[in-house]
């Protein structure tokens, strides 16, 4: 009986450390900030017509926690340069942030040249400052 009382506490063991283990290796992901290589400092958008965002993806982790990618587009503020992001209405959203470009209509919205975009997936990623002018 003693064996029995033993040998169950034993399999009981196993199998809580069975499901822990395989908790901890779903758990491992990493968070991945990829580096934005289009828009530049340089570009100038033209409202409605079609525009490329591309990103860098030749280091991306195997375990990403969030793969579906967002873009929304932001204005700095020169006096505290904070990004003022419009999350309302993305510019993009729900691919994947493995593709490495996604492409939309750019925006209507006045002509400045503080514009830039922030590339969300597992973390927010943000271009430099460019231009937006109207056709």
């Amino acid at each position: 009986m003693f064996s029995l009382f033993i040998l169950a506490i034993l399999l009981v063991s196993a199998s809580v450390e069975a499901v822990y283990l395989r908790a901890e290796k779903a758990s491992r992901r990493d968070v991945y900030i990829p580096k934005i290589t289009s828009p530049t400092a340089k570009t100038v958008w033209v409202a409605g017509t079609t525009v490329d965002v591309t990103w860098d993806t030749s280091d991306a982790p195997q375990n990403i926690t969030n793969g579906l990618g967002r873009v929304v587009l932001g204005q700095i503020n020169s006096y505290n340069n904070s990004e003022h992001l419009d999350f309302e209405h993305p510019l993009a959203a729900d691919f994947s942030i493995l593709d490495g470009n996604v492409s939309f209509s750019a925006p209507d919205v006045p002509e400045n040249d503080n514009y830039c975009i922030v590339l969300f997936g597992d973390s927010g990623n943000a271009s430099p400052a460019f231009s937006i002018i109207e056709p």
